[in-house]
């Protein structure tokens, strides 16, 4: 993807994102599993979780353990 669009796109794509994850909380456990995979070709991703509706999230087991993997390495 060209870098101009990318980053024109980004905050769009953001807010979207985080408009759905407000009526589908279980959209955040999928974004996470899509971060873990792709972490290192996603450079805002950081922005991302920081923006999204984490306190209406139950996250399950396998959140927790990406999440700890995180914290940990």
């Amino acid at each position: 993807m060209n870098v101009n669009t990318r980053e024109i796109c980004y905050k769009t794509s953001r807010d979207m994102l985080v408009n759905l994850t407000l009526s589908y909380e279980d959209l955040i456990t999928c974004l996470l599993l899509q971060l873990k995979v792709r972490f290192n070709e996603i450079e805002n991703g950081i922005y991302l979780i920081k923006s999204l509706p984490l306190e209406n999230w139950k996250p399950g087991m396998d959140s927790f353990e990406i999440l700890s993997n995180w914290l940990l390495h």
